[in-house]
């Protein structure tokens, strides 16, 4: 399968990964069953800036699953791994949705690795009870799962693996319709090809992609993000067109900004790819917060 990048063996692990642009380091993890390419936008924006590492999650297109149980801090490690495969001290952090959790982790239990956090409508509150939009229709069985995962082991989720079919990769006019399709269901704005390179890649979900979910799942989000030191910037959408959706998220941010103003919001009027809804707002945000941040080194 061609999921859009190349697969890199470091001695920390394999790594499927992209890596795009001049300057400082910078570390990008895309949402859940989503691969290393749905950040080339936001790569391409900050090429001048940034040197951006793309990278799978576990589990997950080119990136080989955590070995053993996927914790928070297993979770870190794993981010802290490829940073020290690739010989880098330290890095901006850029995720979305699942890869904006990954990160939050890498942060809290990594911070000196970590230049700036940006959270991309991902990290801020914690996964609901039920995470269909997470993991899909197993997120019936999450709440069990979740509890019984950390005495037995992950082999509890092997079975769990036929949910998770290879994903079918579209080419041609198929591939063109579905990026159409697709970004004018999410609000896009970034040019089509972005999106095409998203859908001709899928990265497709598995039982160790659900390990880490599920590690997710079990954290208290709201209250890591509460504690991180390191500079950062959350970027929310605001669903205009799901009322409840777009209340939920406000008032996680109202939460948060009680007791951290110091942490940067975006609003961004639209759905969850927010650096697809409004990559102008989200780009300069992003620069804004780099350049008020402690310089690199």
């Amino acid at each position: 399968m061609d999921w859009g990048g190349g697969r890199t063996d470091l001695s920390q692990g394999v790594y499927g990964d992209l890596v795009v642009g001049d300057g400082e380091p910078a570390l990008f993890l895309p949402g859940a069953a989503m691969p290393a390419v749905a950040g080339l936008s936001v790569a391409d924006a900050l090429a001048g800036r940034l040197r951006t590492h793309m990278v799978d999650l576990p589990g997950g297109g080119g990136s080989a699953a955590i070995e053993g149980r996927a914790t928070w801090q297993t979770v870190a490690d794993w981010a802290a791994g490829y940073l020290d495969g690739r010989g880098i001290d330290r890095a901006v952090a850029i995720g979305h949705s699942l890869g904006a959790m990954c990160l939050l982790a890498l942060a809290d239990v990594h911070p000196e690795r970590v230049r700036a956090l940006v959270l991309l409508d991902g990290g801020y509150r914690d996964l609901p009870r039920l995470p269909v939009g997470e993991i899909g229709p197993v997120a019936v069985v999450t709440p069990v799962v979740a509890t019984i995962e950390p005495l037995l082991g992950p082999g509890l989720l092997r079975p769990f693996q036929r949910f998770f079919p290879p994903p079918r990769v579209p080419t041609g006019a198929e591939a063109d319709a579905q990026a159409s399709a697709w970004g004018a269901v999410l609000g896009s704005r970034v040019d089509a090809a972005y999106v095409r390179r998203v859908v001709v890649a899928p990265a497709g979900f598995s039982a160790g992609s659900m390990a880490v979910a599920l590690a997710m799942y079990r954290a208290r989000l709201a209250r890591r993000l509460a504690a991180v030191r390191v500079p950062t910037l959350v970027a929310y959408a605001t669903w205009p067109d799901r009322p409840d959706a777009g209340r939920g998220n406000a008032a996680a941010i109202a939460r948060l900004r009680a007791v951290r103003p110091d942490i940067r919001t975006a609003p961004v009027a639209g759905g969850h790819y927010v650096h697809w809804v409004d990559p102008d707002g989200v780009h300069a945000a992003i620069r804004a917060l780099l350049d008020d941040a402690q310089p690199a080194g």
